[in-house]
């Protein structure tokens, strides 16, 4: 929820699934929906739930592929899963080894497209290692 704040996302909450039995959080900013999901690799596809599906609508296809235009609801949501997962063995086990944001098909049967976020942001990802890594020596 710190991330929500920080980036000014609207309704920021714990969520119950359909079943009652465990909580999803959806960063909302826009018309744009984020929830987050731990997989073992950044191409994963998640396991289906029923919000997922909800939030996956046919209108994600429109905004990445001109050849399969859809018809846009005013109120449909763009909804991108950030996906996180472990590091490896040699890496720097505070951080994880991947963090993307996927954008699947209505049906969530693939990822239309993504960004994969520690590349993007590599120089601020470094800094924060580098940071740490003084802090321990004065430590």
């Amino acid at each position: 929820l710190g991330v929500a704040q920080r980036f000014q996302f609207a309704n920021a909450r714990p969520q119950t699934n359909h079943a009652g039995n465990t909580f999803h959080v959806e960063l909302i900013r826009g018309r744009v929906v984020l929830t987050a999901s731990a997989v073992r690799r950044p191409q994963e596809m998640v396991r289906e739930a029923i919000f997922r599906r909800t939030l996956a609508r046919d209108p994600q296809r429109s905004f990445f592929d001109e050849d399969h235009p859809s018809v846009e609801l005013p109120d449909d949501p763009l909804y991108g899963l950030v996906l996180y997962g472990p590091p490896s063995r040699r890496a720097d086990q505070r951080f994880p080894g991947f963090v993307v944001v996927a954008f699947p098909d209505p049906q969530l049967r693939y990822y239309i497209d993504e960004v994969d976020l520690l590349n993007k942001f590599a120089h601020d990802h470094t800094e924060l290692v580098l940071r740490l890594r003084r802090d321990e020596e004065i430590a």
